[in-house]
C-alpha cells in the first residue's frame, strides 16, 4: 500500500459500516428499537465488496509466483486471525462468567476448532455459525474469499475479468439448485441460513468488489481540476439511492414475497436480501474512489481515517459489549434506551481502540516481521509511542466512564424470594433464554401437584413503547402483540393440549423488572407427550426465535420438559398414588 495513494475516504466509510452493524444489533435492545431489520446485513454486503475491490487495488500487480503467494496468505492471516482469536477468547470467558473451561466440553469442542480454522460460517446450523463471537461467521467468509482471490487474479487483466465472470456464473447456477432444494426441503437443512451466511453463495458480492477494482485500474488517470459541486452531487446521490434502497426492503415484505411464490423459497428470499445492494455497493465504492467532493473529503478527515482503521476491531467487539451490558444489566434506573445505547457504542468504541493498538497492530507488526525478517526504524517507533499511549489514555477514559455510569444508574434487580427461589432451581437449559428483542426467560421450575405440573417461570420485558423507538410503524411490533403459549407435543411435535396459563403479567410487566408467571398442565395430558415447549406468537405472523437452548420448529419453540423428564414426572406420580 506504501506505493500506491491512500483510498481514505473508503477508509472512512468502512467504520460506517461497521457503526451501521451496530446499530442492527442495538435493534430492541435496552427499549431502544431502530429499524436494524436489514441495514446490518446490507453493511456486511458492503462490506464484501469493498475487500474485492481493495484487494485488487492493492494486489493486482503483487501476484506473480509461488513466494508472493505465500506471503498473500500470511498478510491475510496476520490482518485478522490474532484479533478474532482475542475476541473468541473474551466471549468464550464472558459466557462462560469468568471461565474458559466449559469450551473444552466434548460437545463445543468441535465448534470451537471450527471457530479457530475460520470454517463455522459453512455450517448449516445457528448454533455453528453465531457462536462465541457470532459477528465472527463474516470474517470465516472473508477467509474463503482471501482463498479464492488469487485464483482470480493471476494472468493478467483479461483473463481476472473472465475467471471472475465465470465464478459469478457458476455461484449464481448454485443459487438456482440451491433455491430447488429449498422448495423440495432436501435434506432438511435450514436454507434460510444457507442463503445469508454461506461463503459460497456469498462470493458474488466480493467478485463484483474485484471487477469494480480493474475498472478503477483502467479508468484513464488524467489529472483533472477538482469539480467539487459535481463530485458532491454524484456524491450525494450515491448515498441517497443507497438510503432508499435500504428503506425499501427494512420491512421484509418484498423477501415474504419471494419466498411465498411458486418460483421462490427462504433460500432465495434470504440470499436475495444480502445481494440485491451488491451492484449499487459497487457503483458507490467506485465514486468515492474517484471523486473529490464534499462527502468524500469528510471521510478522508484525519479522525475519520482512524476510525476506519478500527473499524474492524470495533466490528469484532461491539456484539460482545452488547450482549454483555444487555445480559448483566436488566434495570435502568433513570437511562432511558437511547442513553443506554450511547453508553454502550462509547464503551465498544473504546475496546476497540485498545484492541487495534495493543492487539490488532502489534501482532500484525510481528508476525510480518518474523515472516519477512524485517524490522521497523526505531526512530519511527518511538515517533509513534506519544500518540498511541494518549489515543489508549483517552480510550481507558472514556470506556472507564461510560461504564460507572452504566453501573451509577442501572437500578439493581429486587427480586422476590419466590423469584429467587425459581432461579436457584433452574435448569440451565432455561437460563437467559430471549426471545426475539421482547422477552428472555430467566429461568423455570416444574413442581408437582395434584393430578397437574405448575411450572414456574420467570421473565424480563425488553421492550418499552414509551421509550424512544425509531421504527417504521410497517415493522413495529410491541410485546402486547404477542402472546406466551405452553404446547404440549407428541413425538411429531404436533400438538396434544395447552398449558393452562394468565396472560395477566406479560400486560403488566415493566421493562427490565422480572415477574413470575404460572402454567399448569394436568397428567392428563401428558401420557402421549414427547415435550412441553414455550413460544411466543402473534395471530397471523411468525413466532419469535429463541436465542438458546433445547429448541423445535427452527428455534421458535423452548423445550422445558423433554421425553424422558416427563416420564420420570409420571412416574413419580403414580408412585405417589400407590403410596
Amino acid at each position: 500500500m506504501n506505493e500506491k495513494r491512500q483510498l481514505d475516504a473508503l477508509t472512512g466509510l468502512r467504520f460506517v459500516a461497521a457503526f451501521t452493524v451496530f446499530i442492527h444489533h442495538i435493534g430492541g435492545k435496552f427499549g431502544f428499537q431502530p429499524n436494524g431489520y436489514s441495514i446490518g446485513s446490507l453493511a456486511v454486503t458492503f462490506f464484501f465488496v469493498l475487500s474485492g475491490f481493495i484487494l485488487t487495488y492493492v494486489y493486482h500487480d503483487r501476484l506473480n509466483n509461488f513466494g508472493d503467494l505465500k506471503r498473500f496468505a500470511f498478510n491475510r492471516f496476520a490482518r485478522i486471525w490474532p484479533l478474532h482469536l482475542v475476541c473468541l477468547l473474551v466471549s468464550s470467558w464472558l459466557l462462560g462468567n469468568g471461565s474458559l473451561t466449559w469450551i473444552f466440553n466434548e460437545n463445543r469442542l468441535p465448534v470451537l476448532i471450527t471457530n479457530l480454522l475460520l470454517l463455522h460460517s459453512w455450517v448449516p446450523d445457528n448454533d455453528w455459525v453465531f457462536s462465541f463471537n457470532g459477528v465472527s461467521w463474516s470474517i470465516s467468509a472473508e477467509a474463503f474469499f482471501y482463498a479464492v482471490f488469487p485464483i482470480l487474479i493471476f494472468g493478467g487483466s483479461r483473463k481476472t475479468v473472465s475467471r471472475t465472470v465465470a465464478a459469478i456464473v457458476v455461484v449464481l447456477l448454485a443459487v438456482l439448485a440451491s433455491n430447488w432444494a429449498s422448495q423440495l426441503n432436501l435434506w432438511e437443512l435450514d436454507y434460510y441460513r444457507i442463503g445469508h451466511v454461506n461463503p459460497l453463495v456469498r462470493l458474488p458480492e466480493f467478485c463484483v468488489g474485484v471487477l469494480a477494482g480493474k475498472l478503477f485500474l483502467n479508468r484513464r488517470a488524467t489529472e483533472r481540476k477538482a469539480a467539487v459541486t459535481l463530485d458532491s452531487g454524484k456524491e450525494i446521490l450515491c448515498l441517497g439511492i443507497l438510503v432508499a434502497s435500504v428503506i425499501y426492503v427494512s420491512d421484509y415484505r418484498l423477501q415474504f414475497l419471494i419466498a411465498a411464490s411458486q418460483w421462490g423459497s427462504q433460500f432465495l428470499a434470504s440470499w436475495f436480501r444480502v445481494a440485491y445492494p451488491t451492484i449499487l455497493f459497487a457503483i458507490c465504492i467506485y465514486v468515492f474512489a474517484t471523486s473529490r467532493g464534499l462527502v468524500s473529503k469528510f471521510f478522508s478527515l484525519r479522525f475519520m481515517v482512524y476510525l476506519g482503521d478500527i473499524s474492524y476491531a470495533f466490528y469484532m467487539i461491539h456484539f460482545i459489549v452488547i450482549r454483555h451490558v444487555n445480559s448483566t444489566s436488566l434495570a435502568y434506573g433513570s437511562l432511558n434506551g437511547f442513553q443506554i445505547s450511547a453508553l454502550a457504542f462509547a464503551i465498544a468504541l473504546a475496546a476497540s481502540v485498545l484492541l487495534f493498538e495493543i492487539v490488532e497492530m502489534p501482532s500484525r507488526n510481528l508476525l510480518r516481521r518474523i515472516f519477512h525478517g524485517k524490522r521497523n526504524g526505531d526512530s519511527l517507533v518511538r515517533s509513534a509511542l506519544g500518540l498511541r499511549f494518549a489515543k489508549l489514555a483517552i480510550a481507558v477514559a472514556i470506556g472507564a466512564t461510560a461504564a460507572w455510569v452504566l453501573q451509577q444508574h442501572a437500578s439493581n434487580l429486587n427480586r422476590t424470594q419466590q423469584i429467587a427461589s425459581v432461579l436457584s432451581k433452574a435448569s440451565q437449559q432455561t437460563r437467559s433464554v430471549d426471545f426475539g428483542s421482547l422477552f428472555r426467560l430467566q429461568g423455570c421450575t416444574t413442581t408437582r401437584q395434584e393430578k397437574r405440573l405448575h411450572l414456574q417461570l420467570v421473565w424480563v420485558k425488553r421492550i418499552d413503547g414509551k421509550r424512544l423507538n425509531l421504527h417504521w410503524n410497517s415493522v413495529k411490533r410491541s410485546p402486547e402483540n404477542y402472546r406466551r403459549l405452553v404446547f404440549v407435543l407428541d413425538q411429531d411435535d404436533k400438538q396434544i393440549a395447552r398449558g393452562v396459563h394468565n396472560q395477566k403479567p406479560f400486560r403488566r410487566a415493566v421493562v427490565g423488572q422480572e415477574f413470575l408467571d404460572d402454567v399448569f398442565v394436568p397428567y392428563s395430558s401428558l401420557k402421549n407427550a414427547a415435550s412441553v415447549v414455550v413460544c411466543f406468537r402473534e395471530k397471523g405472523e411468525i413466532g419469535l426465535r429463541a436465542s438458546m437452548g433445547r429448541r423445535k420448529q427452527r428455534n421458535k419453540q423452548l423445550v422445558l420438559l423433554d421425553h424422558a423428564e416427563i416420564q420420570a414426572l409420571l412416574a413419580s406420580e403414580l408412585n405417589d398414588g400407590i403410596d
